[in-house]
């Protein structure tokens, strides 16, 4: 295996996850393409570009990329998988604030 099919694999999986941190910032700006930079934002971006480094740590550690032999390959595998684990960690994350548990009342058996 390659240092280029490695590299690329977590290059991949860098871009991947920070393209699913991101993602809601460019949609937003879409919506308001006038929107000012809030100083907040620079302090979540920061945030992204951290997580996005940790979550491509360990991503690429776990792909098997023993049967690619092309970096562009390596760099989609890398890509689709941080983009799709940390989607579902943000819908995680969403999910455990809407939660709401159920009254003790209407608990029961069957």
């Amino acid at each position: 295996m390659s240092v280029e099919i490695i590299a690329a694999a977590w290059l991949g999986a860098f871009f991947g996850a920070l393209a699913r941190t991101l993602l809601p910032w460019f949609r937003k700006l879409r919506e308001e393409p006038d929107i000012k930079w809030n100083p907040t934002y620079t302090i979540t971006f920061i945030y992204a570009l951290f997580m996005s480094f940790i979550i491509a740590c360990f991503i690429a550690l776990q792909l098997d990329i023993t049967s690619v032999n092309s970096a562009f390959t390596a760099f989609l595998l890398g890509a689709t998988t941080a983009y799709t684990l940390n989607d579902l960690q943000n819908d995680l994350v969403k999910s455990k604030k809407t939660y709401v548990p159920i009254p003790k009342e209407h608990q029961g058996g069957l």
